[in-house]
């Protein structure tokens, strides 16, 4: 069975800028980085809510454990990103409005 996470994530221009971010994370600085939640949770291999199609991102994600951030800035779509695991649970059917809602944005990537 596959894993879902719900995230939150940040999103940089530079690399050194999410590094930066991630090194403040480190050092207790716990307002170096302003969250967004993910609209839903990622599952890999499908599209990441609120970031897009990336086997790398989705991998990355259900790899993190709960509460885990980014070891490194992950590069996607032009910016470099920043994960947290919320929470992981086992996959289940996708209720119709996240399957629309990942079918949107798949047709976005």
């Amino acid at each position: 069975m596959l894993t879902a996470v719900e995230f939150s994530f940040a999103r940089f221009g530079a690399e050194g800028e999410a590094a930066a971010a991630l090194t403040k994370l480190r050092a207790g600085d716990a307002g170096a980085v302003v969250w967004t939640a993910g609209t839903a949770a990622a599952v890999q291999g499908g599209p990441v809510p609120g970031v897009g199609q990336s086997a790398e991102v989705s991998a990355h994600l259900v790899a993190l454990t709960e509460g885990e951030v980014s070891d490194r800035p992950i590069p996607h779509d032009g910016a470099f990103w920043v994960f947290r695991a919320e929470s992981k649970r086992p996959s289940r059917q996708l209720t119709l409005e996240e399957a629309l809602n990942y079918e949107l944005i798949s047709s976005k990537s």
